[in-house]
């Protein structure tokens, strides 16, 4: 089973970089329709160096 999941995860490379741009333009727009509403706040993309490369916008949660 290693090499299968190793296979999927080699081809998910080749998308990885058009599926964050997704994710962070999903975002962006619920940070920008949303921020009016003083009760909804948005975490913020990390910025140092060692978060960058793993990428926190794939969850959004409303309570």
């Amino acid at each position: 089973m290693s090499n299968v999941l190793a296979g999927i995860g080699r081809g998910q490379m080749n998308v990885l970089k058009d599926r964050v741009a997704a994710r962070r333009k999903n975002y962006d727009f619920y940070l920008n329709s949303l921020r009016e509403i003083k009760d909804i706040s948005f975490l913020a993309e990390p910025k140092d160096f060692f978060f960058q490369s793993m990428v926190k916008l794939y969850l959004n949660i409303f309570l």
